[in-house]
């Protein structure tokens, strides 16, 4: 994310964020201009979702996201959901928990 410092206009890096609630973050940016360096407070927050589609990831489009089999049964589930009541009530999903496995690289 880029973040641009308010008093020069170069960018800014988060130095670190704290919760406001569930859609608001405070961040605490700092100046990356050597002869400007202002600390400064932002906030981010959600606005809202661009398409709700609820559907199943395409693997050629998306394989990153088909990796893990285990996150797509929720799908399944939800299909088998939507077929016994037509309102698409989620309310008779089973209660299981779904595990992953996260990764971070940096490149």
């Amino acid at each position: 994310m880029l973040i641009t410092c308010p008093k020069c206009g170069t960018k800014a890096r988060i130095a670190t964020s704290r919760t406001i609630s569930a859609e608001t973050r405070e961040l605490y940016c700092q100046c990356l201009n050597l002869n400007c360096g202002k600390v400064m407070v932002s906030h981010i927050c959600f606005s809202h979702f661009v398409e709700q589609t609820g559907q199943k990831p395409n693997p050629e489009l998306q394989p990153e996201l088909c990796k893990d089999l285990d996150q797509l049964d929720i799908f399944d589930e939800i299909e088998k959901a939507q077929e016994n009541d037509h309102k698409g009530s989620l309310d008779r999903l089973p209660r299981t928990p779904v595990t992953s496995t996260l990764t971070n690289t940096c490149v």
